[in-house]
């Protein structure tokens, strides 16, 4: 069996749309075991981070200062939260640009059974761009919905 010119190109398609969905769980990976040096890299040099009440971050430089400012208080435990996507929906642009939007469930792994771990329901709206044949974040908004709604990317 011989695939048709069209089949190979959706199969190269579908490949890049798999690689910008590994990018995103590495994200998530690498924010829960709090290792900031890999997870900046995930970023372009000039990366944005709209995050609501968190602010606006731009470049990694300050993507790092404000992740670590954001989990201070429970830097050493490693998996104290844990960031869930699911849905994602990517959209190749180009060869080079894609966009992208999940669900996010951010859970409070230190909590009791009898308390709600949950700390937000939200969704990243986000850009991708290929840099040096590599996946990169190059844009991330977070847009809440629980329990506070902050709509950032939507406004």
């Amino acid at each position: 069996m011989s695939f048709s010119k069209e089949e190979i190109k959706n199969l190269k398609q579908l490949l890049e749309v798999e690689k910008i969905r590994s990018l995103r769980m590495k994200y998530n990976q690498l924010i829960d075991s709090r290792d900031l040096n890999q997870l900046v890299n995930l970023f372009t040099p000039d990366g944005i981070c709209e995050f609501g009440p968190y602010g606006s971050w731009k470049g990694r430089r300050e993507i790092y200062k404000n992740y670590f400012e954001v989990f201070e208080d429970n830097w050493m435990h490693k998996f104290s939260s844990m960031h869930y996507n699911t849905n994602h929906l990517v959209d190749l642009i180009d060869d080079n640009s894609a966009r992208g939007t999940c669900y996010l469930l951010d859970i409070d792994a230190r909590k009791s059974p009898q308390e709600n771990p949950l700390i937000w329901l939200a969704f990243y709206d986000e850009t991708y761009v290929k840099v040096d044949q590599e996946w990169k974040i190059s844009k991330s908004a977070i847009n809440f919905v629980w329990p506070e709604r902050i709509l950032s990317s939507l406004e």
